[in-house]
């Protein structure tokens, strides 16, 4: 793992998050930064896995880190704004 990745993924996930008020930012900071770690983590561990190298913990700590990625990711998620979507109903 590289922590240039990290710091991509990190811009990756600030940008999709950009839209948020500041005081949402400051208080989700910490999960994103957690989640662009862990999504750069599982891609390492994913490798490992796919090649065959993966130990018995490895196989472990991905299943565990995936659980607790999607969790976080969810509730990132929830707080992004409602896309709105034309789905041909308003012209009626």
């Amino acid at each position: 793992m590289k922590n240039t990745d990290v710091k991509a993924r990190l811009k990756q996930l600030n940008d999709v998050f950009k839209t948020l008020p500041e005081n949402k930012k400051i208080l989700l900071k910490n999960t994103i930064e957690t989640v662009a770690f862990m999504d750069v983590q599982l891609k390492d561990l994913e490798a490992k896995l796919l090649s065959g190298e993966a130990m018995t913990p490895d196989k472990q700590l991905y299943s565990s880190m995936a659980k607790t990625r999607d969790i976080l990711m969810k509730k990132l998620l929830v707080e992004l704004p409602a896309e709105q979507e034309n789905d041909g109903f308003d012209s009626f």
